[in-house]
């Protein structure tokens, strides 16, 4: 029994009292014309009860786990007050304003999580793949007088890298290889700038 089908049910049965239909014979009407399955096996149930002599609130308490104890006490005053209508149409206000809002909750989670995903994606990606391919080309430069101190840092850093990630086997060292991939981009361009200003 989804949030959107409490709406449903809230709404259509304060229409149908609204209406001047017997609480019954609304129920009746509305199980007849769900297709859902659970809200059928929930108004059935609710039917059993009410025809026991049961209140429509005290019905609801077995289901109190999928309505929540708000939605009852706010039906148990509307019986007891004679304002089951108003309660209900007031009900379904307030769970379709639930509903909305935990869609917007949602929704503002899906774009951090795609982009954790994605920074975590292209980092496997460099230090797993890439790293492993261009390391051996900078490496054979690593005895050349031409290597400036700037690319020997980058080098260094790319061989650390290839290490942490091939050689280890260690998923704590995680952090390792995901910090050394950090100053290839970050250390390597600040030492530029400095050396380029000595």
């Amino acid at each position: 029994f989804s949030a959107k089908e409490q709406v449903l049910f809230t709404k259509r049965l304060a229409v149908l009292i609204g209406a001047g239909v017997p609480i019954l014979n609304g129920l009746r009407i509305m199980r007849g014309q769900t297709a859902s399955k659970g809200a059928k096996y929930i108004i059935t149930k609710l039917l059993t009860e009410m025809e026991r002599g049961q209140f429509l609130s005290t019905s609801l308490k077995q289901f109190e786990n999928i309505f929540g104890i708000f939605a009852v006490n706010i039906i148990h005053i509307g019986e007891i007050s004679g304002t089951l209508h108003e309660n209900l149409e007031y009900l379904s206000e307030e769970l379709k304003k639930k509903m909305e809002l935990r869609k917007k909750i949602t929704s503002a989670f899906i774009y951090p999580i795609l982009i954790v995903i994605a920074t975590l994606g292209i980092t496997i990606l460099l230090t797993g793949y890439v790293f492993p391919q261009i390391v051996p080309i900078f490496s054979s430069f690593k005895n050349s007088e031409s290597l400036d101190k700037t690319s020997a840092l980058v080098v260094e850093v790319l061989r650390q890298a290839k290490h942490s990630t091939i050689d280890s086997k260690n998923s704590n060292q995680y952090g390792v290889h995901f910090s050394s991939t950090t100053l290839v981009f970050f250390v390597g361009p600040t030492y530029s700038a400095v050396a380029s200003t000595n």
